[in-house]
């Protein structure tokens, strides 16, 4: 678990699932570049009346498998979560490898246009910019194998998608397949 203080109850089996994949993304690419976003339906839509079970994974796990498929996305996770504000709503992070890519905005304006195709329009995203928001720690960005300090960060943002609130007993997740190691290059030091 991440050194950095999580002020809300966390589900202990979402987190190891979260984790783990993360691990094996680190694991598998030296060097990670991640984004998180989140993903909503427009209030008033026939999308936002309907979604209200776990039929509305569908769309996100759709957008997830296209974005493998046709981008430089090597991985992702997501959970599903429900409000009154906003109904049916993902919390995503998503993975590039890092030795490909520098940036992430021009990637998040693919993810953006692919789910208001999705939603036929009823769909509308937010890009979780460190920058513009005030989040306690910067869970994204460029994380190398061997910055363990970087990868605490990133837990610590990945926490926020196993927590117990707003859930309503329902654990709608999605996890890309990560996979192992091809073996090529140097060796990597333990940590």
């Amino acid at each position: 678990m991440s050194k950095y203080n999580v002020r809300y109850p966390l589900n202990p089996v979402l987190l190891s699932h979260l984790f783990s994949h993360a691990e094996a993304l680190r694991a598998k690419y030296s060097r990670l570049l991640t984004f998180r976003m989140d993903f909503f339906y427009l209030k008033g839509s026939p999308l936002f009346e309907q979604r209200i079970n776990d039929w509305s994974c569908r769309d996100m796990y759709m957008l997830a498998e296209r974005l493998i498929d046709t981008s430089d996305i090597v991985g992702y996770s997501w959970v599903m979560e429900r409000t009154e504000q906003h109904g049916v709503h993902y919390h995503a992070m998503f993975y590039l490898n890092g030795h490909l890519h520098q940036k992430y905005y021009p990637t998040a304006q693919d993810v953006l246009q692919l789910w208001s195709y999705i939603t036929q329009g009823m769909g509308y995203a937010h890009i979780c910019d460190p920058s513009n928001n005030n989040y306690p720690v910067n869970g994204q960005g460029i994380f190398n194998y061997h910055h363990e300090h970087r990868f605490e960060e990133l837990y610590y943002t990945l926490s926020y998608l196993a927590k117990e609130d707003q859930k309503e007993g329902l654990y709608c997740y999605g996890l890309s397949d990560v996979p192992e190691p091809d073996g090529r290059g140097r060796p990597r030091k333990a940590l």
